[in-house]
C-alpha cells in the first residue's frame, strides 16, 4: 500500500506526506471516524475540479437569486448529483485521485451575503465541507488490483484486518460572485 501511495504521489511531495499519515493511520490499527488535513483542504481547493464546480454552483446560485429578483432567504440550490471528482491524469499522479477521486457529499454554507439592488451584483462569502469515504469495496480492489498490488493490500488491511473505513473531511472558504443582470 505504501508502494501504491508513493507512486500516485510521485509529484507532490506535500501530499505524499498526507499519503504517509494516511497509511499511519493503518499502521496504528486504529482508525478514526473522520479524518482531516490542512494541506489536503488547500490542495482540493487548487484543483481546476473544485473551481469548476464552484463555479457551476454559482451559475445556478444566480440563475436561482433571478427568480427571487436577489432574495437569498429561502433559495436551495440541489447539486446531489454533481460533485467535485478528482480523477484526471493530473490528479493520477499528484496524490488527489488516491487520497480523495470521487466524493460522497458536497455542503456550500452561506456565511455573508451581499446583494445591490442597483447594479444587480452579488457576493457570497462560503463554507464549503466535502467528504469522502475513504475506503476500498470488493468491486474496487477487483477492479484496480490488476494496476497495482497496493489495491488489494489496502482491501485486505480494511476487511480482513477490521481497519474500517473513515470519512475524509475536506473543508475550506470561497467567495462566489454573479450578476442578475447576466
Amino acid at each position: 500500500m505504501g508502494a501504491l501511495f508513493e507512486l500516485t504521489t510521485l509529484f507532490d511531495n506535500q501530499l505524499d506526506e498526507v499519503g504517509e499519515d494516511i497509511i499511519q493511520i493503518f499502521d496504528d490499527g486504529v482508525s478514526p471516524e473522520v479524518v482531516s488535513n490542512n494541506t489536503l483542504n488547500n490542495k482540493v481547493w487548487e484543483s481546476n475540479s473544485t473551481y469548476n464546480y464552484l463555479e457551476d454552483f454559482a451559475y445556478e446560485m444566480n440563475n436561482t437569486l433571478k427568480s427571487t429578483n436577489g432574495v437569498l432567504d429561502g433559495i436551495v440550490i440541489d447539486r446531489k448529483l454533481d460533485r467535485p471528482i478528482f480523477n484526471s491524469t493530473f490528479d493520477l499522479f499528484h496524490g488527489l485521485k488516491i487520497l480523495v477521486n470521487d466524493t460522497n457529499n458536497t455542503k456550500v454554507t452561506i456565511n455573508q451575503y451581499y446583494y445591490n439592488p442597483s447594479t444587480k451584483d452579488w457576493v457570497a462569502d462560503c463554507n464549503i465541507t466535502i467528504t469522502d469515504h475513504f475506503g476500498l469495496d470488493k468491486r474496487d480492489a477487483l477492479t484496480y488490483q490488476c494496476y497495482h498490488d497496493g489495491f488489494a493490500a489496502w482491501w485486505l488491511l480494511q476487511n480482513k484486518y477490521a481497519n474500517s473505513p473513515f470519512i475524509t473531511k475536506i473543508s475550506f472558504s470561497a467567495t462566489l460572485r454573479g450578476s442578475l443582470d447576466l
